[in-house]
């Protein structure tokens, strides 16, 4: 599910122009560099458990305690989630906006 949400499937044939315009621009910048390793489930768990678990949530409205709970519950999701987010090189947007409070 937050897979699907995140990282839906490219569709070329919902390219307007624009998009089109930059997809062809990017396509000739690409310089291809080595993978980074994958992240190891130890990473992923320290990772977690150095979460704040009293810190407000952000506007994904995910608390520390409600991540380090998922972790727990599905470990190797959360592992392929961040490994995809970095062989994209894409984290979503919501994840990098702090929340005033």
């Amino acid at each position: 599910m937050i897979r699907k949400k995140f990282f839906p499937p490219d569709d070329l044939t919902d390219d307007n122009q624009e998009h089109q315009r930059i997809r062809n621009e990017a396509m000739g910048q690409i310089e291809y560099v080595e993978a980074e390793p994958e992240l190891s489930y130890k990473e992923v768990r320290q990772a977690f458990e150095r979460t704040h678990l009293k810190k407000a949530p952000g506007h994904d409205e995910l608390t520390g305690k409600v991540c380090l709970t998922m972790f727990y519950v599905r470990p190797d999701n959360m592992q392929i989630l961040f490994n995809k987010c970095i062989q994209l090189g894409y984290f979503p947007k919501i994840w990098k906006v702090a929340k005033m409070v």
